[in-house]
């Protein structure tokens, strides 16, 4: 393939990608929508605190399924008998992993059915993440479009018309899951034309590299998730509640600008880790992600009170105020974003375990001399983010230079 093709391929990938993940995203909206109009307030807002948790838990299949998609990118050899191996493996670990769930949402006073489907529902949408992590490591980046897709439908069709039925908010778990299964089905049988899943399951030795480089791809997952969703933590510790609900808004539109960089780096991922020297992927994806994030917050920033307005109500117009200031925090985590994907695809483990850790450490000391305003608080991370962006940018384009 020329590198004409390869540009023009990376491309169409990308707005493919794109598309769907509009798609998912819709999903996901309307399903909040329909649920908050069905609901009461109180069950609502327990829905929602158990989506967190399950996005939280599911952070470990992220991380598998991004080791897997290393691994399958450098070495595609007997791939139906890698996976056999590792969804034993999971399937091994299923009564702690349940368990360990369970107790720990029975520990926060939910009720024994909540807490036992929510254990089961974060178990098969962590498991999901062996095919979405193998489609990403064979750079099947039409199938995994469409895997992103299956889980947010079903959830909100079947979820919806559960909640019709007035069978309370624990079907949309129960949809959750369904939709996990339908994924791994789909993944199945979209890989079953590129490999032999009838081969005997290879040794533990064949995928160990797997579970070896899991550490670091969990500890790179939940140190994003993290930059993610501190401003919003820091904002509730410094200021009122009332506070707190506004910026609430001006997030909510904010953070869709981090979905450019999630988009992009699926599809660089798997390319970095084939050990290229090449640079052009890192830039490439740099480059766009900047574009779009740019165009993004300006188009936001410009008709920040007309979309506040129209979408929130005119009570929540204070929330534009922020705006500016957020943008400013985001645009370098949705380079750090980049950053953090190619070089943990690089094997450039330690280094980046090493540079997020100490940057959690400026952020609280940030947060902890400048927050005598919401815009001040922002703008303290913003600047830890801008060094951390210059140190992760240095080592990318060094790296096996």
């Amino acid at each position: 393939m020329t590198k004409k093709s390869e540009k023009l391929n990376f491309e169409k990938n990308a707005v493919f990608m794109l598309v769907m993940s509009a798609l998912a995203s819709g999903f996901n909206y309307l399903f909040q929508i329909i649920s908050g109009r069905l609901l009461t307030k109180e069950d609502y807002g327990a829905l929602n605190s158990v989506f967190s948790v399950v996005n939280i838990v599911t952070v470990a299949g992220v991380a598998l399924g991004l080791s897997i998609a290393k691994s399958i990118s450098q070495n595609s050899d007997k791939i139906g008998s890698k996976t056999k191996r590792i969804l034993s493996i999971c399937l091994l670990a299923f009564p702690v992993f349940v368990f360990a769930v369970f107790l720990a949402m029975y520990f926060m006073d939910y009720p024994i059915k909540t807490a036992l489907l929510t254990a089961i529902t974060t178990y098969l949408v962590s498991v999901s993440y062996v095919f979405h992590g193998t489609l990403q490591g064979k750079q099947m980046f039409s199938r995994v479009g469409v895997f992103g897709v299956i889980m947010p439908a079903v959830k909100c069709i079947v979820g919806s018309v559960l909640l019709i039925l007035s069978l309370g908010f624990d079907s949309a778990l129960l949809a959750i899951a369904l939709g996990s299964v339908l994924s791994m089905a789909f993944g199945y049988f979209a890989l079953k034309n590129e490999t032999d899943f009838s081969e005997k399951s290879v040794k533990f030795s064949e995928v160990s590299p797997v579970f070896g480089f899991l550490f670091f791809t969990l500890v790179s997952s939940l140190v994003l998730v993290f930059y993610n969703n501190i401003d919003i933590l820091l904002v509730r510790r410094y200021f009122s509640e009332y506070d707190v609900g506004i910026y609430s808004c001006s997030a909510l539109f904010g953070k869709i600008i981090l979905y450019i960089p999630a988009i992009l780096t699926t599809i660089m991922f798997p390319k970095a880790a084939q050990n290229s020297k090449d640079k052009s992927i890192l830039i490439k994806t740099l480059s766009y992600s900047f574009l779009i994030s740019s165009v993004s917050s300006v188009i936001l920033y410009v008709l920040r009170n007309f979309i506040i307005k129209i979408i929130m109500g005119a009570e929540f117009l204070p929330a534009g105020e922020y705006i500016l200031a957020l943008i400013a925090e985001i645009l370098p985590l949705v380079l750090i974003t980049v950053l953090v994907n190619y070089l943990i695809a690089k094997g450039d483990k330690w280094y980046v375990t090493t540079a997020c850790a100490v940057s959690v450490l400026f952020i609280v000391l940030a947060a902890h001399f400048f927050h005598s305003g919401i815009k001040a608080l922002l703008l303290s991370l913003s600047a830890v983010y801008v060094c951390l962006f210059v140190i992760l940018l240095i080592r990318g384009l060094k790296k096996d230079a």
